[in-house]
């Protein structure tokens, strides 16, 4: 049974995987070095609060994909509203899409699900 607790830790996760995310590529920069020390200590504090090394991979997938599918949201917000016009808002999609990716994957995705596996471990033996 999953508590509460848990519940929170992974949409807190991914809100703030979503806050680092949206803060970088608003700004115009990918994710640096204290960003990266940022998703560690989001993953080792929401893999300590789950405890659980099974429920941690399996919130981890979930934050990741709340968190990447509210900046990709965020990003291409303007195109969904209209602003764009529709020729223009097939480019917008794409352009934030492989942004997104290249944002995500390699370092933050594996930094963010090592830790997580390494807070579980901290709260299964220490919590």
């Amino acid at each position: 049974m999953i508590a509460r607790q848990e519940v929170l830790a992974v949409l807190l996760w991914g809100t703030a995987i979503t806050s680092l995310l949206v803060r970088n590529l608003f700004q115009g920069s990918f994710p640096g070095l204290l960003d990266f020390g940022l998703f560690a200590a989001f993953g080792l504090t929401a893999g300590a609060v789950i405890s659980d090394l099974e429920k941690t991979i399996f919130g981890f997938a979930a934050g990741m994909a709340l968190g990447t599918f509210l900046a990709f949201i965020l990003a291409v917000l303007p195109a969904l509203a209209g602003v764009v016009p529709p020729p223009g808002d097939q480019t917008v999609y794409t352009l934030w899409f492989s942004i997104i990716f290249r944002a995500v994957f390699p370092l933050p995705l594996i930094i963010s699900l090592m830790t997580g596996l390494i807070g579980a471990g901290i709260g299964e033996t220490y919590l």
